[in-house]
């Protein structure tokens, strides 16, 4: 079962006029989701950020996670942008991966854009999480391969290479080329584990005999598991089909979109 760290929340003393229901967008709550069997946050196992939010009006946004670690330096940041009809309630997510030892700041932002930081809601949620040290840091699950490499090539949404190895992303599925949402895929897998940039690769104990000569695994960017980042962006569905042997089918990104 899925545990839901709602540790310390506290939004904007603001009049309830000011926005809320009056305004574009109403933010529900804001959630750190743990593995499942985890207590408690620990460095080197990832969570996941969640943001429910109801549009109160047809809007398009951006909205940001921001994580801020005990010295107040900026842990993580991610965020995309979506539109919404009136009435639409969503949720919307983005994992984690805690590196250091103590109380961090999770905050969420509702922005009209990137480009003009202009709030679609005064409700700013603020999450307090205390992240214990891991009595051994250990990135990767299981005893298949782990490893990290540059990503020399990205083929697709779902496939890279990390130097010579072409690593398919563990149960997720992407558009293939030709078809919607290629491009859009191909770009966001680019912008979040750019060509140069250094990876972290755990293979799949349950798929480590691959799939056309590829790798089946789940792969860290930059502290943030690719897997789960193309499910959040809506440019990738999840292989239900792969669950039942899967060793990431447990994982709170994995439950979430059927497994």
């Amino acid at each position: 079962m899925q545990k839901t760290a709602l540790l310390v929340m506290t939004a904007l003393l603001l009049p309830a006029v000011a926005y809320g229901q009056s305004g574009p967008v109403s933010i529900l709550d804001l959630r750190v989701n743990l593995q499942d069997g985890q207590e408690q946050a620990e460095t080197g196992r990832p969570v996941s950020l969640q943001l429910n939010m109801r549009a109160n009006e047809p809007v398009s946004l951006v909205y940001i996670f921001q994580v801020k670690d005990p010295d107040g330096y900026t842990a993580h940041i991610s965020f995309a942008a979506v539109t919404l009809a009136a009435g639409d309630e969503r949720a919307f997510a983005s994992s984690w991966l805690p590196e250091k030892q103590g109380r961090h700041v999770v905050e969420a932002f509702v922005w009209q854009n990137s480009a003009s930081p202009v709030a679609l809601s005064t409700d700013v949620p603020r999450v307090e999480l205390d992240v214990e040290q891991a009595s051994s840091v250990t990135y990767c699950l299981g005893t298949a391969e782990c490893f990290t490499g540059t990503v020399t090539k990205v083929v697709d949404g779902a496939t890279l290479d990390v130097g010579s190895i072409r690593v398919r992303l563990a149960l997720v599925n992407t558009p293939e080329r030709g078809d919607a949402g290629y491009q859009e895929a191909t770009a966001f897998t680019s912008l979040l584990c750019p060509v140069g940039s250094t990876v972290l690769v755990d293979e799949d104990d349950g798929q480590t005999s691959g799939s056309y000569g590829r790798m089946v695994a789940k792969v860290f960017c930059g502290g943030r598991i690719l897997n789960a980042e193309l499910l959040y962006a809506g440019h990738a569905g999840m292989y239900t089909q792969y669950c039942s042997v899967s060793e990431f089918a447990a994982e709170s990104w994995a439950r979430e979109y059927g497994c």
